[in-house]
């Protein structure tokens, strides 16, 4: 099963300098900090690492990665949002931030959708859906019944907490209990 989510983005804190700045200054002329949510290695990772030497070579700037993982990606919104609004930090994240954002509303010290600026999609990434060769489902509408059946036979799981496949594995728990009972 695929789907569009993991949607994979990159937010400046604060946005970028004003026009006035910007038209006054060659961007960037100092080194850029990219901050990410998530530990080295990931696919998350290794896309700003590609990135960054991309714009790195073409800048003549360093953009150095600063991976701030905990919270489920809201240390490093925090960073980012915490930052100089100068264009000189980005938050390089995936669409996990929005669920995540929304969920710890009322305790995180920062409004995603004022704080921060979108600045470009860069890749989609799909969620997909499997199951052990022993299980006896060869498609969703067999599995979906296979979990409805009172005997509790399966779990369902997703990678890192608060991840958008996280939250899908959690819906799909939560359907299944509430179709159960």
């Amino acid at each position: 099963m695929r789907t569009k989510a993991c949607l994979v983005a990159v937010l400046a804190a604060a946005c970028v300098a004003s026009p006035v700045q910007a038209s006054a200054q060659q961007w960037p002329d100092k080194a850029v900090r990219i901050l990410l949510p998530f530990p080295p290695g990931g696919g998350t990772d290794i896309q700003a690492r590609i990135l960054s030497t991309a714009f790195q070579k073409s800048t003549g700037q360093n953009f150095l990665i600063d991976n701030r993982t905990g919270a489920s990606g809201l240390i490093a919104t925090q960073l980012a949002v915490e930052a100089p609004p100068d264009g000189y930090t980005l938050l390089f994240t995936s669409g996990s931030i929005a669920p995540v954002a929304t969920l710890f509303a009322k305790r995180i010290k920062f409004d995603l959708h004022n704080d921060l600026q979108p600045i470009s999609l860069i890749s989609l990434t799909p969620q997909v859906l499997s199951l052990h060769p022993s299980v006896p489902a060869k498609s969703v509408q067999e599995l979906i019944a296979l979990a409805k059946r009172p005997e509790p036979t399966m779990n369902v799981g997703g990678n890192t907490a608060g991840t958008t496949a996280h939250l899908a594995a959690e819906m799909f728990n939560w359907t299944r209990c509430i179709q159960a009972s």
